[in-house]
This record gives structure tokens, sequence and C-alpha cells, in this order.
């Protein structure tokens, strides 16, 4: 039971930055919307929706693509964990 376990929170666990980065952008842009609607005047939230609704679909081509990990198409250098940037232990000449 314990294996099976591991694989679906392997599978899960590339989605959770992606789904946290779209709860904060839909939180946001609710209270963006609020302020802006109160405010009256031009309807500049959508320039703010538009914009950060890019990168929130550059993160989601990420995770899709290449399985997540703070954008890994650029380079994933900066997600990697330490231990898994650990020089490979050298090699017995024979």
């Amino acid at each position: 039971m314990k294996p099976l376990r591991r694989a679906h929170a392997g599978s899960t666990d590339r989605w959770q930055p992606f789904l946290f980065h779209l709860r904060i952008f839909g939180y946001v842009m609710v209270v963006l919307l609020a302020i802006d609607v109160i405010a009256g005047g031009d309807w500049w939230v959508q320039w703010a929706a538009g914009i950060w609704g890019a990168i929130l679909g550059l993160h989601l081509f990420d995770t899709l693509v290449f399985g997540g990990g703070a954008f890994s198409f650029i380079g994933g250098d900066c997600a990697t964990p330490k231990d898994e940037m650990a020089p490979a232990e050298p090699q017995a000449r024979l």
C-alpha cells in the first residue's frame, strides 16, 4: 500500500505550485476588481489580469509539458533540491 500512495503523491505534487499560483491569482484579482469597481473610471484591472494571466499560462505550460518545477523549461536549476544537484559519485576505473 505504501508504494501506491507514494506514486500517487508524486503525481499530484507537481500540480501543487501551479494550483497555489492559481488560487492567489483568483484572490488578488477579486480584490483588484472590487477596488476598480469602487474607484470607477477606467478598467485598469484588465491589464493586471492579462499580464499575470500570461505568466500563469507559462506556469501551466511548464507544469503540463515539463512536469513543473518553477519554470523548468527556462533552466530549472532554481527549483532543483540541493541533494539532486550533488555531483555523482566518481566511478572506479578498470
